[in-house]
């Protein structure tokens, strides 16, 4: 399922018809360019869905822009958040009785993760879409702006070297229990709160400090952007 607002991004699960999965558009965007090789849908088809969902995550209708606010916007220094609601803006958590916990505490963090899986879709679209049809030339544009927008460097833990799992606006109703992950360091411009841990008493940065598939494609992807820039 999908909600036009968010320009055909696919629906997490089928239990929560309002919550859109940002990791799911690098596999979304990935399907539609193999549907086209291999003829479920037509290229132009595909092309064109493609570019739809592309246009949401740039911006391209000026309903969907970036920033600090804890609301009303889709993400933040180019990172997307993990969970969008069908206005294809951050989700809003209100508490849900289907679930025993609190779910108005479970607040929706900026996701290193899931922002990478959208981006390597992206990157492989511009790739696929290699033709002179202006809506694949759109494709091309978008998913460069989309690349090129990510400071990974607001991401990443220069102690460690290591990237942050998360971060949150400044909304501070986090869950002090750790429940739902913990989000206390603040960062350098006091606008929010990274993804940390309690050690001994200490809150340190929770970071991704374990070899994983996702772990390996931020860095590329972070890299890569590093190597173009220094050869600008």
């Amino acid at each position: 399922s999908t909600s036009p607002a968010t320009g055909g991004i696919i629906q997490d699960r089928s239990t929560f018809a309002d919550l859109m999965t940002t990791g799911g558009v690098g596999f979304q965007l990935t399907a539609y360019a193999a549907s086209a090789e291999q003829g479920d849908l037509t290229r132009a088809d595909a092309a064109g869905r493609t570019r739809s969902v592309l246009r949401v995550l740039a911006n391209h209708d000026g309903a969907h822009p970036m920033g600090a606010a804890e609301s009303g916007t889709i993400g933040y220094r180019g990172f997307f958040y993990h969970f969008l609601g069908i206005d294809g803006l951050r989700q809003e958590n209100s508490g849900f009785a289907e679930t025993a916990q609190d779910e108005s505490l479970n607040t929706v963090e900026l996701s290193t993760i899931d922002t990478a899986l959208a981006i390597a879709g992206a990157v492989t679209a511009a790739g696929y879409f290699d033709g002179s049809d202006p809506v694949e030339a759109e494709i091309r544009e978008l998913a460069g702006q989309i690349y090129a927008a990510v400071d990974w460097h607001f991401m990443l833990d220069q102690e460690s070297g290591q990237f942050y799992l998360g971060w949150k606006p400044d909304e501070r109703r986090d869950d002090d229990s750790g429940l739902y992950g913990r989000f206390q360091l603040d960062d350098a411009d006091g606008l929010g709160q990274y993804s940390s841990r309690l050690d001994g008493g200490e809150e340190k940065p929770a970071t991704l400090d374990y070899y994983t598939d996702e772990a390996l494609l931020i860095a590329l992807l972070g890299r890569a952007t590093a190597l173009r820039d220094a050869l600008v």
